[in-house]
């Protein structure tokens, strides 16, 4: 197999480490015994970039993890280069704008947190900690859902990388047979890198009712 060379963190199957590195991606800690050939945890887009055209040079797939919380560790996958995605961690928020670009490691709560300080809201996920990369693409249960909908519709636009390796920005009105895919990367492959989301202005209260029963 040709040899992968970025400057960036690359695990191989052969690398003492490996595992360990590999289950740092899995929340849960689970083992399902499924391992990819590398893993790699891009610092750039060019990154992302490079890793994919020599996923298809090589006939390996790709798969993607954001925060790895999935509980059954569906990022990890056999004959695959993984590509994660933790160093994309910032965001920005235009508050005049009502609008927030952000990487897919941003964790919702974050997120959140920093848009309840401006008096702005957007619809992350209830539990602390949920990356929104995953988040979006399953849909987006969240906070408020019943008045705001699925987390993904306040999703605007996505700077995504092809199955070809090719960088292109798509929403409603540009590449929109891209943008309608988001959360579905499996119908059409791709990885996208920043979102552009619309935040709503901050709720007075939120409330959580929760019940326990004896059993």
């Amino acid at each position: 197999m040709k040899n992968l060379q970025l400057n960036c963190s690359i695990y191989r199957k052969s690398d003492i480490g490996f595992d360990a590195a590999i289950m740092d991606t899995v929340f849960n800690k689970r083992d399902y015994g499924r391992r990819p050939e590398m893993m790699v945890v891009p610092e750039t887009v060019d990154d992302i970039v490079a890793s994919i055209r020599f996923a298809k040079s090589v006939g390996l797939k790709v798969s993607v993890c954001s925060g790895g919380h999935s509980w059954s560790a569906n990022h990890l996958r056999p004959h695959s280069i993984l590509i994660n995605m933790e160093r994309f961690n910032t965001y920005q928020v235009n508050q005049d704008a009502m609008m927030a670009t952000a990487g897919p490691a941003v964790e919702g709560s974050d997120l959140l947190c920093a848009l309840f300080k401006i008096n702005l809201f957007f619809p992350a996920g209830h539990c602390k900690g949920v990356c929104i990369g995953g988040y979006l693409l399953q849909g987006g249960f969240a906070w408020n859902g019943r008045k705001l909908g699925m987390a993904c519709e306040s999703v605007i636009g996505i700077d995504i990388v092809t199955a070809d390796g090719e960088l292109i920005h798509a929403s409603a009105t540009e590449n929109a047979d891209f943008f309608g895919r988001q959360e579905d990367p499996v119908a059409a492959f791709l990885v996208w890198w920043c979102v552009f989301i619309c935040d709503f202005t901050r709720y007075q209260n939120i409330v959580l009712c929760l019940s326990i029963y004896s059993v």
